[in-house]
């Protein structure tokens, strides 16, 4: 394994020393005993630095959990209309149904999005977006599940969805 890593790093060597900036860098690894350059080719990316920041972690885990959700959603919806009609023409009725307001009200929400304060959008768009789950949930917890009813609330979810974007 230690002679792959070997040959990994002098093939990235002979690259680096393709260039111009590359000859420089090794030019420089060549007087610090080869320390310098290989704790920089072996450091870690440090991608994780931004999440010591209070407000990014909050941030990068509602988005993490806002994206699972959407995923599920979408799913979840085209498993319940799949599963009321059996027909793979209407689970692409339903995904239409909830693409379609970002190609019908992109530009109204645009101009929305820069007339409003952004908090306010914000939170009239969780608003709908609860009030739309709120009744999709109440629908199914009846069992007064109707394939018509469920495009049109995944529509409608769609018309939340395209002014949170």
């Amino acid at each position: 394994a230690s002679e792959r890593i070997q040959r990994q790093i002098d093939l990235l060597l002979d690259d680096i020393e393709k260039s111009a900036a590359g000859a420089r860098l090794l030019q420089v690894h060549r007087q610090n005993d080869g320390t310098a350059l290989i704790d920089r080719l072996t450091a870690k990316a440090g991608w994780a630095a931004s999440l010591q920041f209070r407000d990014f972690r909050f941030l990068w885990a509602s988005t993490v959990f806002y994206s699972l959700s959407t995923g599920m959603e979408r799913v979840a919806v085209g498993w319940l209309v799949f599963d009321l009609t059996g027909s793979p023409f209407m689970v692409g009725v339903a995904a239409a149904a909830r693409m379609a307001p970002f190609f019908f009200l992109g530009i109204l929400s645009g101009a929305i999005a820069d007339w409003l304060e952004r908090r306010t959008l914000l939170w009239f768009s969780t608003l709908g977006g609860i009030l739309v789950s709120s009744v999709m949930a109440a629908m199914l917890l009846s069992g007064a599940t109707h394939v018509w009813a469920v495009i049109g609330l995944v529509a409608a979810s769609g018309c939340v969805f395209a002014f949170v974007l």
